[in-house]
């Protein structure tokens, strides 16, 4: 999507609370992220079919999915796109983080989220992106 001449980055942000899904995707508006949301993982793949978004913000925890197997979804449908986790997990941490890693997620954040953060992510993924 363009917006007066300059390409907008798109990103779905996928959370299963209402109340952080609406907050990241206000915040992620309010940054200049062209923004779409989903609540759960079965939504997630519609809006990836439907929109194609450059990131993808997931939750690792849904209620019909993991982070992981979104992560794989994702890449089967959009192999292009930029999946970053979220995950408030403290057992085990290290380990689903490693596994999202090797999925092809380029970031493993921790709730609680900070924008500036996924900002940082979503940057440092595109311009890894650039030089390949």
């Amino acid at each position: 999507m363009e917006k007066d001449g300059v390409s907008v980055i798109s990103v779905l942000v996928v959370d299963d609370e209402p109340e952080i899904l609406e907050a990241t995707c206000f915040s992620m508006k309010m940054t200049g992220y062209e923004v779409h949301g989903a609540a759960n993982g079965v939504e997630a793949v519609q809006r990836i079919q439907q929109h194609g978004p450059k990131v993808i913000l997931m939750d690792y925890k849904l209620p019909d999915m993991t982070g992981l197997g979104l992560i794989q979804t994702a890449k089967a449908e959009s192999p292009d796109s930029i999946c970053i986790v979220i995950s408030g997990l403290v057992a085990g941490v290290d380990e689903v983080e490693g596994a999202c890693r090797r999925a092809g997620a380029s970031a493993f954040l921790h709730k609680p989220l900070q924008i500036s953060e996924v900002k940082k992510a979503i940057e440092e993924a595109l311009n890894g992106r650039k030089k390949d």
